[in-house]
């Protein structure tokens, strides 16, 4: 210890332990002793970070410490470094999670704990992917084809398909149990977008055409003058002349038409409309 005018300083002192309250007292045979005023001996800090990759948004990352136990949590947004704002103490135990996870993402901590703290850590590692969500597609009641049957799309995504009636029918409906189905172009229906799993389900409903009949020339009827008819299938006629008339011919534009039993005429298979006219002689 050196003292001059007044003021000690010491050479060679140390004090390797953290605390508070310090105080130093100099004495010297030949001076009157002295006590410093009270001080506090603070122990290293570091920062704990790493580096963000795929981030899309904001994630929401936790660091816990030890010695003494700490927490903190903290947002982070865009991809690379980052560093927790609030440095830990030598010697702590620490590790890095996540919080909360990003909208439609999922982050992973690589390399996120360690003991004994003694340097600043930048070696965290958190990656971020987008989340994924199986659309599968079936047909309820046959009679068309829906796909492809399964697809795996990203969060936000939409999903397609082609949609195809079998030959007589149509489509009745493509709905979603989670998503909504919109139908584009031709075939193709598309969903909104995808923000959970969703299954797709298409029904179909036979065509039915109208099938009408008509007098040309009078001297006679014709009935019904109406009916609907599934595809595929037929429709008969009566047809009746008039007293001293007898049926010249009974056609139809789109359908062949032929004589049954007595006054009944049928016509042979219905895949469109077809207007029926009968002529009397």
């Amino acid at each position: 210890m050196n003292a001059v005018n007044g003021v000690a300083t010491f050479a060679n002192l140390s004090v390797d332990t953290a605390g508070t309250g310090y105080v130093l007292n100099a004495s010297d045979g030949s001076l009157a002793g002295a006590t410093s005023s009270a001080f506090d001996i603070l122990p290293n800090q570091y920062t704990v970070g790493g580096t963000l990759g795929g981030l899309a948004g904001s994630v929401s990352l936790r660091l816990d410490g030890t010695n003494p136990a700490t927490t903190q949590t903290q947002a982070f947004s865009g991809n690379g470094p980052f560093t927790f704002t609030t440095p830990l103490q030598s010697g702590s135990g620490w590790t890095v999670s996540v919080a909360a996870q990003p909208v439609g993402q999922t982050c992973t901590v690589t390399g996120g704990s360690g003991t004994n703290l003694s340097a600043n850590v930048s070696s965290v590692q958190v990656n971020c992917v987008a989340n994924t969500y199986t659309v599968t597609a079936t047909v309820s009641g046959g009679n068309g084809t829906i796909t492809p049957a399964s697809q795996s799309v990203n969060h936000g995504g939409t999903a397609s398909f082609t949609v195809t009636p079998s030959t007589g029918y149509h489509v009745a409906s493509v709905t979603g149990d989670t998503c909504t189905v919109t139908q584009g172009a031709g075939s193709t229906w598309t969903t909104g977008a995808i923000t959970q799993a969703c299954a797709v389900t298409a029904t179909f409903a036979i065509n039915t055409y109208t099938v009408t009949a008509a007098v040309s020339g009078g001297n006679g009827t014709i009935t019904p003058p109406s009916q609907s008819v599934n595809h595929g299938g037929t429709a008969s006629f009566t047809v009746t002349p008039s007293a001293g008339y007898h049926v010249a011919s009974v056609t139809g534009d789109t359908c062949t038409v032929t004589q049954g039993a007595g006054s009944t005429w049928t016509s042979g298979a219905i895949t469109q409309a077809c207007a029926v006219t009968a002529t009397f002689a």
